[in-house]
């Protein structure tokens, strides 16, 4: 990818995200009402587990196959994009050549902007442990050279471990810990609980020779353990990474500031995302939910170009 395609992708990306607040309607010369299901119908489907598969168009030009009513089908569908900062942040850091690891992939959103952006030279290895899930992401990457989908849960060691399922409506929550989903809707929603393979990423890295320069998690209250499973990569690989934050008093998970600090004991600075640019972060007691991006300290001029 050129440097004047990610310039053209990244105001792409503004005007999706500018507009993403508007309602469908809006954009229509004469409005009447649209095929896509309404806002109250989607609440329905995901109170009774009701899927329907669809295709949504990413900001960038891919179709990808979405189940609704998960809450992030429903954004990709609508605006074509998700999670504004670090989509932007993303198409402005990885470059051609590059090796990216998608930790909590969903249904490949992230893996696939990475593909694009690091080219047939590079390298994409997505992760998502949930069947369902992972079905779509192997579908959306199908086609795809460059990237490999793993049906596993990344995690501090290898073995097995009980996955909480909460049905297509709440699938992002799904995790081995209780789901950060309000009480009331955890009481009203069927859940499976899959057992699941689960890796480490210092092992799997090492079993396959690669050296990754961007990790992206998401992993639904198991960051630290993902971070525990990278081993000696936090310090001799030294990886950029992404992690998402945010406290929700989910029982034995920590809190996001010892997040902060296990990066900080392995020489790691912290930035916060603003229009996809890294600003310094000042560490805090507590997260609202948001991206943070760890670089190591001496690849700290990366973040200053």
């Amino acid at each position: 990818m050129t440097d004047a395609q990610r310039r053209a992708l990244a105001d792409k990306l503004r005007r999706c995200q500018a507009s993403a607040g508007r309602p469908i309607r809006s954009f229509l010369r004469r409005p009447y009402p649209t095929a896509f299901p309404s806002t109250a119908r989607l609440r329905r489907w995901r109170h009774r587990n009701h899927a329907r598969l669809a295709h949504g168009r990413t900001f960038w030009g891919d179709r990808l196959r979405v189940r609704l009513p998960d809450e992030i089908s429903i954004a990709i569908r609508r605006h074509g994009f998700i999670e504004y900062e670090l989509s932007a942040f993303l198409l402005r850091h990885l470059r051609d050549g590059m090796t990216f690891l998608d930790v909590g992939a969903h249904l490949g959103y992230f893996t696939v902007l990475a593909s694009r952006c690091v080219g047939p030279a590079g390298r994409v290895v997505s992760f998502e442990p949930t069947p369902a899930t992972y079905e779509l992401l192997a579908q959306n990457v199908a086609a795809l050279g460059n990237v490999t989908a793993v049906p596993a849960a990344v995690w501090s060691s290898p073995g097995t471990l009980s996955l909480t399922d909460h049905g297509v409506g709440y699938s992002p929550y799904n995790s081995a810990y209780r789901s950060r989903l309000p009480a009331a809707v955890r009481q009203r929603v069927a859940t499976t609980v899959h057992e699941v393979t689960a890796v480490t990423l210092e092992e799997f890295v090492a079993a396959r020779a690669l050296t990754p320069d961007v990790i992206k998690v998401d992993a639904e209250s198991a960051e630290r353990n993902v971070l525990e499973g990278m081993g000696r990569l936090l310090g001799t690989v030294r990886p950029m990474v992404s992690l998402e934050v945010g406290d929700l008093d989910v029982p034995g998970a920590p809190r996001s500031a010892e997040l902060v600090e296990f990066m900080a004991g392995h020489d790691y600075r912290a930035y916060e995302l603003s229009g996809g640019i890294p600003r310094p972060h000042r560490p805090r007691s507590s997260y609202e939910y948001d991206n943070l991006v760890f670089v190591a300290a001496e690849k700290g001029h990366l973040f200053h170009v």
